[in-house]
């Protein structure tokens, strides 16, 4: 089975499988941030951001994801710390995309992650 198209800016529930530590694990919807490139070539693999619905305060990593953007049912948060690569072959249902305003800000806060600025 070929594994489906990861494109930038777009949700999926996805299969994290097992975590350890504070990693995200299960079912989620996440979202899908690196370069279409990426997620449609022959590597199989994607670079996601999971969301939670639970809100932190004094996070400010966290991005809000409000429904319906990016097919959310629930307000959401996209959490830019937990950013990891991951089989395409994880992704289970495609729910949507989010707007070019989410996805600037999960850019921004990915840039202070990976010390970019």
């Amino acid at each position: 089975m070929s594994a489906p198209d990861a494109i930038r800016g777009d949700v999926w529930l996805a299969d994290l499988d097992e975590g350890r530590g504070r990693e995200q694990a299960g079912v989620r919807p996440v979202l899908v941030v690196s370069a279409t490139e990426l997620g449609t070539g022959p590597s199989d693999l994607a670079v996601i951001v999971p969301l939670t619905t639970t809100y932190r305060p004094g996070l400010p990593l966290h991005v809000p994801v409000t429904p319906p953007d990016g097919g959310t049912r629930r307000a959401s948060y996209a959490m830019t710390e937990q950013i990891r690569a991951v089989s395409r072959h994880r992704l289970l249902e495609p729910w949507g995309a989010v707007d070019a305003e989410t996805l600037r800000q999960v850019d921004r806060r990915l840039l202070v992650v990976l010390d970019l600025v």
